[in-house]
């Protein structure tokens, strides 16, 4: 499948080169022949003969240039085509000749209707159509009547069966930018990989996102998302090379196979669609790419790509990202920076619980991890309190990984990427472990009941084995699993994702807490309440942050509040970062909030002070 408006609409480069060569074959053939059997008339023979052999050299051009053609080529050699068909029209001698020899423009006709445009392939169709009657007519050897019978028989085969391969080829066509889908996509690659496996050579493969498309679908109406697409697509027609295969896998997602270019090579072609983007559409693109490795399979290679892409969009959208070296390296440091916090984790020995009895405010339920606190790998906690109160009654865990030489890294960045080597579930039970075992520690020195979430995602969920895995962690640690709540990114779950929410049902049998994390931004939240058995709700920091300067905003979180009871679902309110933000949210019926107003994320010692020191205040306070 080709680019839309330029790029044929049937078929990839390699297919329209070899069936282009095909037709010159068969034509220098009929051409040499005809002209062999004319020996009687010197001239007229001499012409065919010669017309046949330079058939036959546009043959072997066309087989020469193959996918390197350029799409004037193409079009330059149809023009030529139809010429060489009139002029042997008119060279041979005899009429019933030179009706059979009219003939050859069945080659021209199907050329156009399979492998051009609809408009040009109508254009190029009349000009064929024309010319081959005209060169007849001219002859005056031929009836008109012959003349018309001879087109009706000529074109009316073609059109069918023009017809019924375009029907077919729309099966792997994206019916709104005319590219290939996913289907055609996924074919082209796994061809294109098997190709260069067998004979070498490099092919890179891109991905390709629109930077904030759901805001032209959400400002401008669908039909202006649609008109964008095309546009892009249209473009692309224009700068494209005929080897690279164009695709829209859904959405505002884009693809592209680059045979032959190598990572560099294919970086500067999509780097240029990008900066053209922008200056032309108005729209940013996220671009990732890498150039497939020997033998490797196509789900091998997305895999690596997706998490590049994910990273680009984390950076700030409107980037292009290459894998490279680099890369593969920090997915190796990531494994080992894993291996290492594990085994520190093991090294502690079994299970830890808090401890009855002892004075609040007294950490040393758990014992320490020797060489934890200079881990690459470390678990930080966030206390969630009760903005009413002022105490702390939970803590959120999270996961921070300072590399030795190039520093902190981005948890949305490195969470992806052990997504995509495979380590998440590894890297999610790590977490788990550690968390509960450092909540003890916390929950002793607060002297109080608290409450532990940690985030999942939705490649643990979709695991069979998670709830048992999740339950076995509990009983080790000696976590209660009433105090456990699992935060979910809405948007990771899919509605009709049955393996997920079965996972989360069973999980709220065992009396684990799920909370629907960025609640508010994801799609079609107020549906899911119904359909994700939720416990929690944490209001996502984007209404917090205009809590107090946009009064509809300001209603909209006082109907979440309100929401939120009605559904008997706790309400956690994220990113404070102010006390006006606090009394506001107090006001509007919010009692549980997080954020940099309370405290910034920290290791256990750090949140272990913290406790004690929120515990003493309170203390005060009420003695005062």
């Amino acid at each position: 499948m080709g680019v839309r408006g330029g790029l044929p609409q049937v078929g990839g480069s390699s297919v329209i080169a070899a069936a282009k060569t095909l037709f010159w074959v068969a034509g220098g053939v009929v051409d040499v022949a005809v002209g062999y059997a004319e020996r009687g008339t010197p001239l007229r023979s001499a012409a065919l003969l010669s017309m046949g052999v330079l058939a036959l050299a546009f043959a072997a051009l066309t087989r020469l240039l193959g996918t390197r053609m350029p799409p004037w080529g193409r079009h330059a050699l149809f023009v030529v085509a139809t010429v060489f068909c009139t002029l042997t029209v008119l060279a041979v001698p005899r009429p019933l000749a030179a009706l059979a020899l009219a003939g050859g423009f069945a080659f021209v006709i199907t050329d156009a209707l399979v492998f051009y445009p609809l408009r040009q392939a109508i254009t190029y169709v009349t000009v064929a159509v024309a010319s081959c009657s005209a060169a007849l007519l001219v002859r005056a050897d031929v009836p008109w009547p012959d003349v018309l019978v001879h087109g009706i028989v000529l074109l009316a085969p073609m059109v069918i069966i023009a017809n019924l391969v375009r029907r077919a080829a729309n099966a792997h066509q994206d019916p709104l930018t005319g590219l290939a889908n996913r289907r055609a996509f996924d074919d082209t690659l796994d061809t294109t990989l098997l190709e260069v496996a067998r004979t070498g050579g490099a092919v890179s493969v891109a991905m390709i996102d629109l930077d904030h498309f759901k805001d032209v679908n959400d400002t401008a109406g669908h039909s202006a998302g649609d008109q964008l697409l095309q546009r892009l697509a249209d473009s692309w027609s224009r700068q494209l090379p005929p080897s690279v295969h164009a695709a829209r896998l859904g959405g505002d997602e884009f693809a592209l196979i680059l045979p032959g270019y190598d990572g560099p090579g294919a970086f500067d072609l999509v780097d240029s669609l990008r900066h053209v983007a922008i200056s032309t559409l108005g729209i940013g693109l996220s671009c990732a790419l890498a150039q497939a490795r020997p033998r490797e399979s196509p789900t091998e290679l997305l895999r690596r790509i997706d998490v590049v892409l994910y990273q680009a969009k984390a950076a700030g959208r409107g980037r292009c990202l290459l894998i490279h070296d680099e890369h593969e390296q920090l997915a190796a440091e990531l494994s080992s920076a894993l291996l290492e916090a594990k085994a520190l984790l093991d090294a502690a020995g079994g299970p830890v619980k808090s401890r009855s009895g002892s004075p609040a405010g007294t950490p040393t339920a758990a014992p320490a991890l020797p060489g934890a606190e200079l881990a690459q790998l470390q678990v930080h906690y966030q206390p969630i309190m009760d903005m009413v109160a002022g105490e702390v009654v939970g803590l959120e865990a999270l996961l921070r990984w300072t590399h030795p030489v190039l520093g902190p890294q981005e948890p949305e960045a490195f969470v992806a990427l052990a997504e995509t080597e495979g380590v998440i579930g590894d890297l999610g039970a790590f977490v788990l472990a550690r968390a509960c075992r450092d909540a003890h520690a916390v929950q002793d020195a607060a002297g109080r009941r608290l409450f532990l979430t940690v985030n999942v995602s939705g490649a643990e969920l979709t695991c069979e084995h998670y709830p048992d895995l999740l339950a076995e962690t509990l009983q080790a640690s000696g976590w209660p699993a009433a105090q456990l709540v699992l935060e979910v990114t809405e948007s990771l779950i899919d509605a009709d994702s049955a393996p997920a929410l079965r996972a989360l049902r069973r999980l709220r049998r065992l009396g684990v807490g799920v909370a629907i994390d960025d609640f508010g931004t994801g799609y079609s939240s107020l549906s899911r309440l119904d359909t994700l058995p939720a416990s929690h709700l944490k209001l996502d920091h984007a209404f917090v942050a205009t809590v107090t300067t946009s009064p509809s905003r300001a209603r909209l979180v006082g109907a979440v509040v309100t929401l939120s009871r009605a559904f008997d679902l706790h309400l956690v309110a994220e990113g404070i970062e102010t006390a006006d933000q606090a009394d506001a949210l107090v006001r509007l019926g919010a009692r549980l909030g997080q954020g940099f107003h309370y405290h910034r994320p920290q290791p256990l010692a750090g949140l272990l002070t913290t406790v004690t020191g929120s515990l003493r205040s309170h203390d005060e306070h009420s003695q005062a």
